[in-house]
């Protein structure tokens, strides 16, 4: 079974990468002049439709292929995939084809979710940052008009989002037998406020990446390109509240090591505290 999670990784990030091409199709579409003729304006526009819904086509057939995959090898074993969500785990038995497809797709929405929290952190984060950052442009170009609300609605949409989706599939989740049923309407509202909790917790992973990225880079030149120089900004950015400290050794500021140790560290605690908290439900 441990085999199962290095796979459900690769295909995951693989489909990620897939959204993102889906997504990213339009924004590198050539303007067609006023002197270009009908006949390559209609040619331009039916291999940009056929390129860009292929990434989704593909998702789509990837994700499908995996259920199908578990359901055929599983079905004479008796696995039972499990979907962590943090403070419960969901059980879905290979031997049922439908279950194998929720489990395929469920794991994908996870990554694609803390995917777009990061997103939506970074946005906000770096929200000086000037359209001559290529990264942060490209990140207001794949949030679209998300990334014109302002910084507080960005930072809740995570958690909104997160807590709206379990409302939305809990009675499915009762329905298959996955979780016993609430026996007080108010129930699920409350599990819903946890799990958008536990949402939000999930940019801990781009925080650490972009932290430890820029220890490194700090000390070891990696070139000169957009991408350091977007890793650098952002970076003086979470080291910011660590600026009076002098936390040194031999010259090397170890204010990335120390920012991401009290990440971690309230990023446990805080898991931990939800956990705990779904488990008291009712409250």
């Amino acid at each position: 079974m441990e085999a199962l999670w290095f796979i459900d990784l690769a295909i995951d990030s693989t489909g990620l990468l897939l959204w993102l091409n889906w997504r990213a199709i339009p924004m590198a579409q050539p303007t067609v002049g006023t002197g270009i003729s009908l006949l390559a304006t209609l040619h331009r526009t039916e291999n940009r439709k056929v390129n860009r819904f292929g990434s989704l086509g593909l998702l789509a057939a990837i994700l499908f292929l995996r259920g199908l995959f578990y359901w055929s090898l599983g079905r004479g074993l008796g696995w039972t995939l499990k979907l962590d969500i943090g403070p419960l785990v969901l059980p879905f038995r290979t031997d049922y084809l439908g279950l194998s497809m929720i489990y395929s797709f469920g794991s994908y929405l996870l990554m694609w979710t803390a995917m777009y929290n990061s997103l939506l952190f970074l946005s906000v984060l770096n929200s000086r940052l000037g359209d001559t950052e290529y990264y942060q442009r490209l990140i207001r170009l794949h949030l679209g008009w998300v990334d014109k609300f302002p910084a507080w609605l960005k930072i809740l949409l995570p958690f909104s989002f997160a807590a709206g989706l379990w409302l939305a599939t809990s009675p499915l989740w009762i329905y298959l037998r996955l979780l016993p049923p609430n026996r007080y309407p108010e129930w699920v509202w409350q599990q819903a406020v946890v799990l958008g909790g536990i949402s939000l917790l999930s940019i801990q992973y781009v925080v650490v990446i972009v932290l430890l990225l820029y220890l490194i880079q700090s000390y070891v030149f990696l070139g000169n390109n957009s991408f350091w120089s977007y890793v650098n900004a952002t970076g003086r950015l979470l080291v910011r509240p660590f600026g009076a400290m002098p936390v040194q050794v031999w010259r090397i500021d170890l204010r990335p090591l120390l920012a991401t140790a009290i990440i971690l560290t309230a990023v446990f605690f805080a898991r931990r505290g939800l956990i705990h908290a779904y488990q008291r439900i009712p409250w």
